[in-house]
């Protein structure tokens, strides 16, 4: 294995975070623009989220929303360093740090369904608060799709690997595991809750989905030490320490 690839939003970056770039700082710019109040704006923002839906690549692009609803691109920038430095800045978990150390003996890339401004202002984060480097940045929407085996495979071929020797790390148990195994990746899930406690759902733009036990998935401890467990070959962790160990042994 030559590559551990990483997803961001609930694997390094707590879950809930662009939620308040969608449903609180969009709305916010739309009040202003329309004349609208807060609860007004927010519920018409919501339906338009629905009436696109997250099967369509539209709804994951931020400069298609700003089209939508007449505001300036220009402001997208200010609303990005809002997200970065109040937000982002403060949104890592607190063991993101052992990335640093992972860096040190596998190339690490971050492959994402985040549009690519927003896990640019991430990936700066990272850089800044941990020191890890990263290699690259695979963003699916970039791609015109959501993280699918033809976005894994592609990855794979940019970076001339076979997929056996990269390995993906995410909370999504369809996109950021059944996928990239179908295609002949390595894959870990990472169950930040273990109990199926972080997702996201509702109206509008979510941070995704709940565990739920993991579709079946049950707890089998390796140790007696740690909460990583399998279930039919799959590895789930719960924490980059767990992760960390598995990997490089601290």
């Amino acid at each position: 294995m030559k590559v551990v690839s990483f997803d961001l939003d609930g694997t390094i970056f707590k879950k809930g975070l662009d939620d308040i770039f969608w449903n609180r700082l969009i709305p916010e710019l739309v009040a202003r623009e329309k004349g609208m109040n807060m609860d007004d704006a927010v519920g018409y923002v919501l339906k338009e989220y629905d009436s696109v839906g997250s099967g369509d690549i539209r709804w994951y692009i931020p400069e298609y929303w700003f089209d939508r609803f007449g505001i300036a691109h220009d402001l997208l920038d200010a609303l990005l360093n809002v997200m970065e430095e109040e937000y982002y800045a403060h949104g890592m978990y607190d063991d993101a740090h052992l990335l640093a150390d992972i860096c040190k003996r596998y190339t690490l890339i971050i492959s994402t369904c985040n549009p690519p401004a927003m896990a640019r202002r991430k990936l700066s984060i990272i850089a800044r608060n941990t020191g890890a480097r990263i290699d690259g940045l695979f963003s699916s929407i970039s791609y015109g799709m959501v993280k699918s085996s033809m976005f894994y495979s592609m990855v794979c071929r940019e970076l001339n690997l076979r997929p056996e020797s990269i390995l993906h790390v995410g909370d999504d148990i369809t996109q950021d595991l059944r996928i990239p195994r179908s295609v002949g990746m390595q894959a870990v899930l990472m169950d930040r809750g273990c109990e199926g406690e972080e997702g996201g759902g509702g109206a509008g733009h979510g941070s995704g989905m709940t565990l739920n036990g993991h579709d079946g998935l049950d707890h089998h401890a390796d140790t007696a030490n740690t909460s990583t467990y399998t279930y039919a070959c799959v590895t789930v962790v719960c924490s980059m320490e767990e992760l960390a160990g598995m990997l490089i042994g601290v």
